[in-house]
């Protein structure tokens, strides 16, 4: 058991082998992790969770959030099959023929849609930018995409797609543009009508994150 009485430091450190801070004790007023880079995700979850516990002690938000992200992050690794210790070859020929299945819904869920949407996108509740930032490229992606194949009938500027997309990612817009066009002059046409749910349902739940998010991060 090791025992931390000042300033604990591993700022930048790269740990390769086996660490377990379990047992540790940190009576110091800081303990650090910024961009340390784990080899294993076990022990980056580990030492993330104890600078999370003492920056929520000594009331550093800030901190608090970086190290919640990265221990969220190192969980989702320990899940998935990507960023797994290293193994040897042959251990490894070995556990794709025994395990291939679980490997395949396991890299599906975590290494691609847990680490695209809900630790980039959302930021694991930390990054309120990162959701409207997302939330506007999903608005502009949609519009040229409106834009390119048609999918609008009427009189129409280039503007109108995109004044058609932010409506469609809000529900109450959807319901304007979608359900009732004729207060907006152009119509969706009939083959769009599954792509612009789509765009409904991701924005509307982005735009929830957003709030949600920044709620929790400035508003407490």
């Amino acid at each position: 058991m090791s025992k931390f009485n000042g300033i604990a430091a591993f700022t930048k450190s790269e740990f390769w082998g086996d660490m377990n801070f379990n047992g540790s004790i940190f009576k110091g007023d800081m303990l650090s992790f910024l961009g340390a880079r784990f080899n294993d995700p076990a022990n980056q979850e580990n030492a993330c969770r104890k600078a999370k516990m003492l920056s929520e002690k000594n009331g550093d938000r800030a901190l608090s959030s970086y190290y919640f992200y990265r221990e969220m992050e190192a969980i989702r690794k320990k899940r998935g099959v990507l960023n797994q210790p290293y193994i040897l070859p042959y251990e490894r020929d070995r556990s794709l023929r025994a395990e291939t299945w679980l490997m395949i819904k396991q890299f599906f869920w975590y290494d691609f849609v847990e680490y695209i949407f809900v630790q980039g996108m959302f930021g694991y509740g930390v990054h309120p930018m990162r959701l409207m930032i997302s939330w506007g490229a999903i608005v502009i992606l949609f519009s040229i995409l409106y834009l390119i194949g048609n999918g609008l009938k009427g009189d129409l500027q280039p503007f109108d797609y995109l004044k058609f997309s932010l409506a469609t990612a809000i529900a109450p817009g959807y319901i304007a543009t979608i359900i009732s066009p004729e207060s907006t002059g152009y119509k969706l046409d009939q083959g769009y009508q599954a792509v612009a749910i789509v765009e409904s349902i991701l924005g509307t739940f982005l735009w929830a994150g957003f709030i949600a998010t920044f709620a929790k991060k400035y508003m407490k």
